[in-house]
């Protein structure tokens, strides 16, 4: 009898200190971490299950997101026909689990997010002249209250180009970037653009080019394998080269060496110096050619201008020398027969 008296007094006070122990857990796990923000609290309750991987809202809905760009700097490779463009790529759209009750966390009403942490439309350059897709760098988003979404990477963008260099070193270039979403239909993802212009950064800098429009269009298209529509943005960048250089190194020796040629013809026909002109002529004309054939860019459909200017140059020089030097070893070879035949009467009479 004392034995199980004993046995259930021990049971109760194992129930007892098991209650307050638990009691005291519960009350502790109510109590706010020292560190724990409103921004902690906010990103604990809208993260804590959501997925990355899913689009943020019904599949009977459509996600708009709205795309601009900022070009920061260009390059044009003329010898590839590749324009690199460094740009900010400004997207914006709505999703529908990032939305809360300001008043709740403190009027915080900006959650700043790691780009690893939130779905991002898939937006992609469909004339990439590289292989991968993955043009954006690592930089958070700014989410608000009321789900709106802005995510402004950088990126760099590489296109292949069609260039007509038949103006060069005059020649202006239109390049086109096509973006949009790489796995979703327009029924899913809805890409726009605003009508605003897009944006050139003040103080961009290119040593080579200059921006001189930059035309976007918003087009949407049909395939004969699928019902849906497929939605892109185009930027059509139109380009010139700076052509200020090119005035010291190409366009004034040319002219120098017209004069040139021109002026041999000026000369007396029997002067010394036309002999030496015409040498000196001769090798300028070859050092330039050989700084053209490594200058002009092989690239392109059409061959510049100013290269058939200097290969017409060329020609007009040697076809002249030919005209001027032939009647003079004419000259010389009658007057050497004359001469021989003369010798031969005077032998002849001794």
């Amino acid at each position: 009898m004392f034995k199980c008296v004993l046995l259930a007094s021990l049971v109760l006070i194992l129930v007892v200190v098991y209650s307050e122990a638990d009691s005291e857990n519960s009350r502790t796990s109510l109590v706010r971490p020292w560190n724990a923000t409103f921004t902690d609290l906010l990103k604990r309750d809208l993260l804590h299950t959501y997925d990355k991987f899913a689009r943020p809202t019904q599949h009977t809905k459509t996600t708009v997101v709205l795309i601009d760009l900022v070009i920061k700097h260009i390059d044009l490779d003329d010898e590839k026909g590749v324009l690199t463009v460094n740009t900010w790529v400004q997207l914006h759209w709505d999703d529908e689990k990032l939305k809360w009750d300001s008043k709740l966390y403190g009027d915080l009403k900006v959650l700043h997010l790691a780009d690893h942490e939130l779905w991002e439309p898939d937006i992609a350059l469909y004339n990439s002249a590289g292989s991968s897709i993955d043009h954006y760098g690592n930089t958070h988003l700014i989410v608000h209250s009321n789900g709106q979404v802005l995510w402004v990477p950088p990126a760099q963008f590489s296109v292949f180009c069609s260039l007509d260099l038949s103006k060069w070193p005059f020649d202006k270039h239109t390049c086109t970037l096509i973006l949009g979403s790489w796995t979703y239909d327009g029924n899913q993802v809805n890409l726009t653009t605003s009508k605003n212009k897009v944006e050139v950064e003040k103080n961009f800098e290119s040593n080579d080019w200059e921006i001189l429009e930059v035309v976007k269009e918003r087009s949407q298209k049909y395939y004969s394998c699928c019902e849906e529509p497929y939605i892109d943005v185009t930027f059509n960048i139109t380009i010139k080269r700076k052509s200020v250089a090119y005035y010291s190194v190409v366009i004034t020796p040319a002219f120098a060496l017209v004069m040139l040629t021109l002026g041999v013809f000026w000369l007396p026909p029997h002067a010394a110096e036309k002999f030496l002109i015409s040498g000196i002529t001769a090798l300028l004309i070859c050092i330039f050619l050989i700084y053209f054939a490594q200058r002009l860019p092989v690239m392109g459909d059409k061959t510049p201008l100013i290269g058939t200017t200097k290969f017409f140059i060329f020609s007009f020089f040697f076809g002249s020398k030919l005209l001027f030097f032939f009647p003079f070893f004419k000259l010389l070879s009658v007057k050497n027969i004359q001469y021989v035949v003369l010798s031969r009467r005077y032998k002849m009479r001794d």
